[in-house]
């Protein structure tokens, strides 16, 4: 049944998204994609515990009861749990995919030709970043407590372990952004003064290499990009060093899972098959916290990012129907920024019937694009 729900949504998030162009305001980001997600996070959380139970059950059951047939049986089990766990995971991977492309045709194409900059970039941004890994780790954040509440019933010293091993990542990640926010803006400040550079020097090389200039643009591109390379440097060398140090931190807090297992089994207050499958729990718990630690801070940026596009994007304007062939004319045309300034344009004087063409020439700043503007009631 779970796979045919699974079959059912894929097959409703991908009518919604081919539909979106034919029907005005379809699109694939409404209740039925919102319910399949939340569906499908609780079911992909709820079957990474599959691992944990697995190895409880095979110690604490099957080992002092010795029977193969019991075995069997739940390796079978555990290889359908991992295989509808990886459909479920496959479907909220496209459903997040269709839902970003779906953002992306039904409002960035809107606020881009009312006049919102930067509204390409920023549908595409959108749509790469529900697309990825991050979106699946923002999603599974808010089953972490769940995988904690398990743990405590392990255990409340294992579920103590786990919290104490979330600040720790946590403060290491927020180590990592104060040591990283220098070296990125002095990165994207040289990256973008080479780029600059070599655009503004790239059209008039061979005028540079004639006058003789071509070895001095050379050195000031070479001096931002020398610049941009040491940023990056820095910035790498921060990054890795606490990525070593978190994925340090996680492979030890296995282990002393397993050392707080062992010495509370010795205690008589664990069985052997709860040791086994807290470690198990413990990295993943780890492992998905530390991987949002990196992705609810993207997250974020995303959602301002299309937010601000939002608000900038104004509703197209409709355009007045004409009632037939019509003349444009204009006598003693006068037009000036403000009352009393220098008029920009004075005494123009056409007239433009059906059928004919009219040329305007005049010099940078004469004053055309103001005309045209005037003639289409803009100004």
């Amino acid at each position: 049944m779970l796979c045919q729900a699974i079959a059912a949504a894929g097959r409703q998030v991908t009518d919604g998204g081919r539909q979106t162009d034919r029907v005005g305001g379809a699109r694939a980001t409404g209740a039925g994609p919102l319910a399949a997600l939340v569906a499908f996070g609780v079911a992909s959380n709820l079957l990474m515990l599959a691992g944990p139970l697995f190895m409880l059950v095979v110690y604490d059951i099957v080992l002092p009861a010795g029977s193969t047939e019991t075995l069997v049986v739940l390796l079978l089990m555990l290889a359908a749990a991992q295989a509808v766990q990886s459909l479920v995971d496959l479907s909220r991977t496209r459903v997040l995919a269709r839902m970003g492309a779906s953002l992306r045709l039904t409002e960035g194409a809107p606020a881009a030709f009312a006049g919102a900059k930067g509204t390409a970039q920023s549908g595409a941004t959108v749509q790469a970043f529900l697309g990825s890994a991050a979106a699946l780790a923002v999603l599974d954040l808010p089953f972490l407590p769940v995988m904690l509440a398990v743990l405590f019933l392990f255990h409340p010293l294992m579920g103590a372990l786990a919290i104490g091993g979330i600040s720790l990542l946590a403060a290491i990640g927020g180590v990592e952004r104060r040591l990283a926010c220098g070296p990125r803006q002095r990165l994207d400040l040289a990256a973008a003064s080479a780029a600059e550079e070599m655009a503004r020097a790239g059209p008039a090389a061979e005028y540079l290499a004639a006058t003789g200039q071509g070895g001095a643009a050379a050195r000031r591109w070479r001096r931002h990009d020398t610049a941009a390379m040491i940023a990056h440097l820095r910035l790498g060398d921060t990054t890795a060093a606490c990525a070593v140090a978190s994925r340090g931190v996680r492979v030890f807090l296995q282990s002393a899972t397993i050392a707080l297992g062992a010495g509370l089994a010795i205690r008589g207050e664990l069985t052997g098959g709860a040791m086994v499958a807290g470690s198990l729990l413990m990295s993943r718990i780890l492992g998905p916290f530390d991987q949002a630690m990196t992705a609810v801070p993207q997250a974020l940026r995303v959602w301002q990012m299309h937010r601000a596009t939002r608000r900038r994007a104004a509703p197209i304007p409709t355009a007045p129907r004409l009632p037939g062939p019509t003349r444009v004319a204009a006598e003693g045309l006068a037009f000036a920024v403000e009352e009393g300034a220098r008029p920009v344009l004075s005494g123009i004087e056409f007239a433009v019937g059906p059928g004919q063409i009219l040329l305007i020439l005049g010099r940078s700043g004469a004053g055309k694009s103001v005309l045209l503007r005037l003639v289409a009631g803009l100004l």
